[in-house]
């Protein structure tokens, strides 16, 4: 990948589901760091630590499943959905936005890039509209909810225990 940079045919290296030990051995002999580390991010599954490691190395966490509500639970371990959290409901009637606008925004205080879809223009317009400040206390709220585990479990896809 470096070789790529080198020659011009890419701008940055990422990675995805990077943990802090593949991190730090990569971060070890890199020439050219990662410029992102995608990772699974959702106020139940803050990836505390992670997400501090990479700001620390200049490494941008980006969040996937950050707005999430899970349909086929074959490859979950998490049933409940962020969007149907009362405390994230209650922050966001105060605000006058969605709860998806409140965890993107509460991630995005976090230094953390977000990656969101959605079919809906409605939507693509809010979640564009994510950008504005969380008072600190309605931030520290949502860091205070329980961490309870991934959206995508590895394990259940290839039998591999990435996250354990």
């Amino acid at each position: 990948m470096e070789q790529l940079v080198i020659e011009g045919l890419v701008k940055n290296i990422g990675v995805s589901n990077w943990n802090i030990a593949l991190l730090n051995d990569l971060l070890s002999y890199a020439k050219i760091y990662p410029l992102v580390n995608q990772i699974e991010i959702h106020p139940y599954n803050k990836r505390k630590e992670l997400v501090e490691f990479c700001l620390q190395n200049k490494v941008i966490p980006v969040g996937y499943r950050v707005i999430f509500r899970p349909e086929d639970l074959r490859f979950c371990d998490l049933s409940i959905s962020v969007l149907d959290n009362n405390l994230i409901a209650d922050i966001a009637t105060r605000y006058k936005k969605t709860s998806a606008q409140i965890i993107q925004a509460w991630c995005l205080k976090r230094n953390c890039g977000v990656i969101t879809k959605t079919q809906s223009s409605k939507r693509l317009i809010e979640n564009f509209n994510s950008d504005f400040d969380l008072h600190e206390s309605d931030f520290n709220q949502i860091n205070s909810i329980p961490d309870a585990g991934n959206y995508t479990d590895p394990f259940l896809f290839f039998g591999i225990a990435l996250f354990h």
